[in-house]
């Protein structure tokens, strides 16, 4: 993930964390592992994906993607959609999320890979 200035960093937390959830668990290992940045989106997504899994959208299994927009994300979570890309792509280098494309319009899919999420935290 490209290095970001102090100033960019504190934009992102003074916009993350006042959002309507403003309690967020990281686990320090993974802020070790991926940074603050990662963890915080990562944790974000994990918030959608217990959604979509408390509604029966999707298998609890985490082997299934799901949707969210990042114009709803940017509502919900405060992050803009261009810290979300940085984001999002860092987490994809990191193997820790698969995304699909698909449709018209084109609709980003997202899938949190658990299994090397486990592997990230247990080294």
């Amino acid at each position: 993930m490209p290095e970001r200035t102090e100033e960019e960093s504190a934009r992102f937390l003074r916009n993350a964390y006042p959002s309507m959830y403003t309690t967020m668990f990281l686990n320090r290992k993974l802020i070790r592992e991926l940074g603050l940045l990662p963890a915080t989106m990562l944790n974000c997504l994990m918030d959608i994906e217990d959604f979509f899994v408390a509604q029966g959208e999707i298998s609890p299994k985490g082997d299934m993607f799901f949707s969210e927009s990042s114009l709803r994300i940017e509502k919900k979570f405060n992050i803009s959609q261009e810290d979300q890309k940085v984001l999002v792509d860092a987490l994809i280098s990191f193997g820790i999320l698969d995304t699909s494309y698909r449709g018209n319009p084109v609709t980003r899919y997202i899938r949190i890979d658990w299994d090397e999420l486990k592997r990230i935290l247990s080294t």
